[in-house]
């Protein structure tokens, strides 16, 4: 994530020329790691960015974590998490949205206040 390679360069610059497609044959180590190109004047680099979480998300539990986790990617409290996240392949992906979803949060707060309940019955 992040590295970088100078593809071209030209010291006359590039005259707006772009590429058609960019067709990646690099397997990538997580699967929210995407290839990206970025043009200036004199030169073409190809960055390996992070792509977006939702993209995988198949549920609607799933849909609001991965939602939440590509808001909170840029938050240095949430960098281990997203570090993690980031190196999975798509099925643990998912697998770790229902482990993370609201659907399962709820469940959890909702077993703490029966037994909080029954302790102050």
């Amino acid at each position: 994530m992040g590295d970088k390679v100078t593809l071209l360069q030209a010291g006359g610059g590039l005259g707006g020329t772009t590429f058609a497609t960019l067709d990646n044959q690099i397997p990538a180590s997580g699967a929210t790691t995407q290839p990206q190109l970025t043009y200036s004047a004199n030169d073409v680099v190809l960055q390996w960015v992070r792509g977006s979480f939702l993209h995988f998300a198949l549920t609607h539990n799933q849909r609001a974590v991965a939602f939440n986790l590509d808001l909170s990617a840029a938050d240095p409290r949430a960098s281990q998490l997203i570090s993690v996240l980031d190196m999975m392949s798509a099925s643990r992906l998912l697998s770790a949205y229902d482990l993370i979803a609201p659907e399962e949060l709820t469940s959890i707060f909702q077993l703490g206040f029966s037994a909080a309940l029954r302790i102050s019955l």
